[in-house]
């Protein structure tokens, strides 16, 4: 007999994959399961574009036949976190010079964005693969973001001095790597007065630039000048003025936690502003976030005296000093004629923001006014302290003022008193085509939408009701809650209502379409009526219905004119509101169960305060 050798234990995980193998199909088992590597390159491209590029080559090693996709990708993005990126910078600079060095010419690279830490061995590396990738490849986008190997908190003067010279040297030793460079971000580096324009000469094709707690010494001037910059960006950075000087294409400027004004620890001088905006034509957005004027206020009219093209504008006040000054309306007007988005953020608790309505006396164009009042907990007492200094001086508002174009104010950190509740009726009642009106407690709370057909305005409010609120304003919540309840669509052309969301089915229960019979993606009303003419499509509603509801939807009447949609009160004939009716309903006996705006009550008394809460609703918003 022969001597068979001994035979070899499988463990259980083997044996368990090899019962999983055998269940599959005979071309699966081919290939060992691995049917990743068997799809057409054009669709494995397609799949690695999808994920990082890291993630890309990690997936490429396993398989000889992907050994050389990472090489055709069109976007390279090594896009890593602080804390991952100091323990493999070495790793990033080794993938972009594999991937670039082996990379066909012949093929576009749509995006490189590399993220690094200026180290010299790391920017050798990068700055010589790069340099000879630009010199050989087309790139349509080019974008470096440089960390330092100190983090800011313990970043010193002399650090910041060290960081800005390596990266002078960096930039002077590899010039074919910035030549084509569109956005580049620096933080942490003390310039000398010369060296940022000697960076933008070596960038011809740079788009977007980033500073963060860079400078140059708080004495310095920065001057920039460039043709095809679009956007510039400055946190947290020491120049004692930043000039715009001629930036032809710069469309949009973040200048973030400067401060102005005459206090020792002051970074400006009292007599001028630290933003000069030259030759910027086409500058539309400009951001002034975590501005701090201490001892000055800043005229709007001189700060975007050549720049009357900004239609969006955001102004935050760290909840300390307005530090713009409320200026005429034809003095301001000429530099306000295409803003069409306002934001102030943070204005003080303290502060009556009735003077904001200056800016719309001014600005006829605006669309959206976002508003944020400061209620932050923990300072509320250095707050109070310094109530006294936020005091605006301005002139109240022509009463008959009206604004035609203002659409949507938005209001966080709400309160229900005179300050707020009278600036909220005087915008609804001087803007004449306002559409949604948003008051919330706080940015992240949970909202409740309401339609004020009054006004024809949607009011958004606070869903949370807490205890310190006022009874008045639970009320308004209250009552607005039960009037959304009974508000219906009537179908004039189907354009505004929304099939499954919206309240448009006259029943006596439930006015929203809820059951089908098959799935649609038809989302408009007016997609069930027939092309081109004023009646339904019969046939498609009972395809898409059930009979009783279809039915329901052919007896709507369709107005023989094309007119917009309108939101009415439904069981009312007028299809109006009045507190007379709400009185009336509120007011009558309890024999059964009646119902209330939506609200069924059984054989208990309706609150005495039923019609104060509608009366206060009506007043709110209808006075």
């Amino acid at each position: 007999m022969t001597n068979l050798p001994p035979r070899k234990m499988q463990s259980k995980a083997e044996v368990d994959s090899g019962d999983m193998l055998s269940k599959l199909p005979g071309d699966i088992q081919a290939c060992n399961g691995d049917r990743l590597s068997e799809l057409p390159a054009d669709v494995l491209l397609n799949i690695l574009e999808r994920v990082g590029t890291l993630d890309a080559v990690r997936t490429c090693i396993l398989s000889k036949r992907m050994h050389r996709l990472p090489t055709m990708l069109s976007q390279i993005v090594i896009d890593l976190s602080p804390r991952d990126l100091f323990q493999k910078s070495d790793v990033v600079a080794d993938v972009t010079n594999k991937i670039l060095s082996r990379r066909p010419p012949q093929i576009t690279i749509r995006k490189l964005k590399l993220k690094f830490v200026l180290s010299p061995p790391c920017c050798h590396s990068i700055g010589k693969s790069v340099g000879l990738a630009m010199a050989t490849h087309k790139f349509d986008a080019a974008e470096f973001e440089i960390l330092t190997p100190k983090d800011s908190h313990i970043c010193t003067d002399d650090h910041r001095v060290l960081f800005a010279d390596q990266f002078n040297n960096f930039v002077r030793d590899y010039p074919d790597a910035f030549a084509g460079l569109t956005r580049l971000h620096l933080r942490n580096m003390s310039f000398g007065e010369s060296d940022i324009p000697n960076i933008l000469r070596y960038c011809k094709v740079l788009e977007s630039l980033s500073f963060f707690m860079c400078g140059a010494g708080i004495s310095s001037v920065l001057h920039v000048e460039h043709t095809r910059l679009t956007e510039l960006v400055i946190s947290y950075c020491e120049f004692k003025r930043v000039e715009l000087s001629c930036l032809p294409k710069l469309q949009r400027v973040t200048f973030g936690n400067w401060t102005c004004g005459c206090s020792k620890k002051s970074n400006w001088p009292c007599d001028k502003s630290p933003l000069i905006l030259g030759f910027v034509p086409q500058l539309s957005k400009l951001s002034l976030p975590q501005a701090c004027l201490s001892r000055k206020t800043l005229n709007l009219s001189q700060l975007l005296a050549n720049v009357p093209t900004v239609s969006d504008l955001y102004l935050e006040f760290r909840s300390e000093k307005v530090w713009i000054r409320p200026e005429c309306p034809k003095v301001l007007a000429p530099v306000l004629t295409q803003l069409r988005s306002v934001s102030l953020d943070n204005l003080p608790e303290e502060c009556d923001i009735s003077w904001t309505m200056f800016l719309l006396e001014a600005a006829p164009s605006v669309e959206d006014l976002c508003i944020t009042v400061w209620d932050h907990k923990c300072r509320k007492e250095s707050q109070k302290s310094r109530s006294r200094k936020m005091d605006v001086h301005w002139e109240p508002s022509d009463p008959d003022f009206k604004h035609k174009n203002l659409a949507r104010l938005t209001i966080y950190g709400f309160q229900s008193d005179d300050n707020f509740i009278g600036y909220v009726r005087r915008v609804i009642q001087a803007a004449a085509n306002i559409r949604e009106v948003s008051l919330h407690d706080r940015k992240d709370w949970s909202i409740v939408k309401t339609y004020d057909y009054i006004n024809r305005v949607v009011i958004t409010l606070p869903l949370t009701v807490y205890e310190d609120v006022s009874p008045i304003w639970r009320g308004i919540e209250f009552g607005l809650e039960l009037l959304k309840k009974r508000l219906i669509w009537r179908v004039g052309n189907g354009r505004s209502i929304k099939i499954r969301r919206d309240q448009w089915v006259p029943r006596k229960r439930g006015l929203k379409m809820t059951n089908f019979i098959r799935r649609t993606r038809l989302r408009w009303a007016n997609q069930l009526m027939l092309p081109g003419e004023r009646e339904w499509s019969v046939p498609l509603i009972h395809q898409l219905f059930y009979p009783f509801n279809a039915e329901t939807i052919c007896n709507i009447k369709i107005p023989l004119v094309e007119i917009e949609d309108c939101i009415t009160r439904h069981y009312e004939k007028s299809g109006n509101f009045s507190v007379k009716s709400a009185y009336r309903l509120a007011a009558q006996p309890m024999k059964r169960t009646i119902e209330v705006f939506g609200i069924s009550f059984g054989k208990q008394k309706l609150p005495q305060k039923s019609g104060s809460l509608m009366e206060n609703c009506y007043r709110y918003f209808g006075n």
